[in-house]
């Protein structure tokens, strides 16, 4: 979906994080889709990779996850979470999200139910926000989404019931 009015994006992001939307199977099926992910990565324990030049790390103090690097984030699945890099070090702990500048897109599943995370901080490099990338973070507060988003995919913030404030570009 491209979003060029800020009207339309406010109603796909209001329908996204206040519905029930099943997102269907065709935007998850595998052999219809081009594999952005690095299953090597994903696989490989304690890597540090999200991305084929991207890399997370956490501060352990603060429970901070920050993506930096240039390009492209990994897609991951939403039965095979143990895939995504930072689940088994502290999925269920983070608190706080920051995308660094010179991320291209959040990856479908990212953060898929990270219970204790309350804020994501995305830089103005992000493009779009992948499927259900931040569904079922119940205490999720806030979040606010730079002027280069053009795409939120479904259910990217389904079931966010703690989600209370929402900022806009002011474009």
């Amino acid at each position: 979906i491209l979003i060029n009015n800020k009207k339309m994006l406010i109603f796909l992001l209001f329908i996204s994080t206040f519905s029930n939307i099943i997102v269907d199977s065709a935007f998850h099926d595998q052999s219809n889709k081009k594999d952005n992910r690095n299953e090597v990565h994903h696989k490989k324990k304690n890597s540090k990779k999200c991305g084929s030049s991207l890399t997370w790390k956490i501060n352990q103090e603060s429970l901070t996850l920050y993506i930096e690097g240039h390009g492209k984030m990994f897609d991951f699945e939403k039965g095979k979470l143990y895939n995504n890099p930072w689940y088994s070090f502290y999925y269920f702990n983070i608190k706080k999200i920051v995308i660094s500048e010179g991320v291209i897109n959040i990856g479908d599943f990212s953060f898929y139910k990270c219970n204790s995370l309350t804020s994501v901080e995305i830089s103005n490099s992000v493009e779009s926000i992948g499927h259900s990338s931040f569904s079922h973070c119940v205490n999720l507060q806030t979040i606010q989404l730079p002027s280069s988003i053009t795409t939120i995919g479904t259910s990217s913030f389904s079931h966010c019931t703690n989600l209370r404030y929402i900022w806009f570009p002011n474009s």
